[in-house]
């Protein structure tokens, strides 16, 4: 995209749907395949629009659910002959062999943090849930809960701090990661009370 493309994308995002609905396909397209963050098209997206910041996380969140929905079920009809092949063809393997501990012991817990949080890809949590039949609505709601949680934090601290995020969050990465695991561990937190509660 040159800068002048951009630069009118910018335009079609303030006035209205158009730039919303691009964000929601390259969310999804950041889900499945490209190997580009989409928050760094997102974070200037949101600070030169601050009154769509809550449809522009809305969109990347569905966008993030559809790439992974299209993910999981090619990794569950198509692994041997796709899924490896894709995986390979990333160079990750041992990121794999990672996530493959993580699945097999935390389940649900782990594609959600996975989902949040670099440094292992997403795509390895999509191909591993779709591979093993893991639950469907499990796997959605997993998806919609780092997804959702990522994006709509990104999109308060723009609201709240506007162009002050850029520059914090490119010096202060870890910082930002560093809340993001608390609020993982406060949802674990929760879910394990209520699942306590309701025993």
């Amino acid at each position: 995209m040159t800068g002048r493309s951009f630069k009118r994308w910018l335009a079609r995002v303030r006035q209205g749907r158009a730039g919303i609905t691009g964000l929601f396909w390259l969310s999804a397209g950041e889900t499945t395949i490209l190997p580009m963050p989409v928050e760094l098209v997102l974070l200037p997206l949101m600070q030169y629009a601050r009154d769509h910041v809550w449809r522009m996380a809305t969109s990347v969140t569905l966008g993030a659910l559809a790439g992974a929905v299209i993910g999981y079920f090619i990794a569950y009809f198509f692994m041997e002959a796709a899924g490896n092949s894709f995986v390979a063809l990333a160079g990750w393997q041992d990121e794999q062999a990672r996530f493959a501990e993580m699945f097999d012991r935390y389940g649900f817990l782990a594609i959600v943090l996975v989902g949040m949080l670099p440094p292992i890809p997403f795509q390895l949590a999509i191909v591993s849930a779709g591979a093993t039949g893991y639950p469907f609505a499990l796997f959605v709601a997993a998806t919609l809960i780092a997804r959702g949680t990522r994006y709509f934090f990104l999109a308060l601290m723009v609201h709240l701090f506007g162009d002050h995020v850029a520059a914090a969050y490119a010096n202060n990465r870890a910082l930002a990661v560093g809340v993001l695991i608390a609020l993982f561990f406060g949802a674990v937190g929760l879910i394990v009370y209520f699942e306590r509660g309701f025993a």
